[in-house]
């Protein structure tokens, strides 16, 4: 496990600070398509899918996220989310590389209220047709005028989680028999990771 968490927070180091204005809270992302635009709906043409060709995926705070293959065909698709407040909505969605050997869907999330809120990150890919979730991760909170920001950091196979107003980071490894990122480490940090954004 030690040589584990060593050779990723090595990693981590060489990584990218950001990769996509759309997404500032994702380190070591490599995007193909990218979107945080609604208004011809949230969308992204991407090959996302082993099949021939480009697919195109859907996302809808209520429906969900459909990944749609030539002639319309529904190829897989996630539950949308529940409701939570009035600041419920999609922040953005993104395809990229994340060192996972498969496309990786990410679409940010905001739930709550205008004065409470909370983003979070969802991760997908498509595996034997199903819509996998790979994790959800709260990246921003936000209390007031008060902003806590966090980040995730892809490593080969892995990746480094620091959540808002954490005082430690995490190791999430992908564990490919249950089809998602699961926790593996924590590490205390010495910096003051739980100050307000400026």
């Amino acid at each position: 496990m030690k040589k584990l968490l060593l050779l990723a927070l090595c990693s981590a180091c060489g990584s990218p600070a950001t990769s996509t204005p759309a997404m500032p809270w994702l380190r070591g992302f490599s995007p193909v398509a990218t979107t945080d635009n609604d208004s011809d709906g949230w969308h992204v043409v991407a090959d996302v899918a082993p099949n021939d060709g480009l697919e195109t995926v859907l996302a809808s705070y209520d429906h969900g996220i459909s990944v749609v293959g030539r002639g319309g065909k529904l190829l897989a698709r996630a539950p949308g989310f529940q409701p939570a407040g009035s600041a419920d909505d999609l922040v953005a969605l993104s395809v990229g590389d994340a060192g996972i050997g498969s496309p990786v869907i990410a679409l940010a999330v905001d739930r709550g209220g205008h004065r409470e809120s909370v983003t979070s990150v969802a991760l997908y890919r498509v595996d034997g047709g199903r819509l996998q979730q790979l994790a959800e991760l709260e990246v921003e909170d936000r209390a007031g005028s008060d902003t806590y920001t966090g980040d995730i950091t892809f490593v080969p196979g892995a990746l480094i989680y620091r959540a808002p107003r954490a005082p430690t980071v995490t190791v999430w490894v992908l564990d490919a028999a249950r089809g998602r990122y699961i926790e593996r480490a924590t590490i205390r940090s010495g910096e003051d990771l739980g100050a307000p954004a400026a």
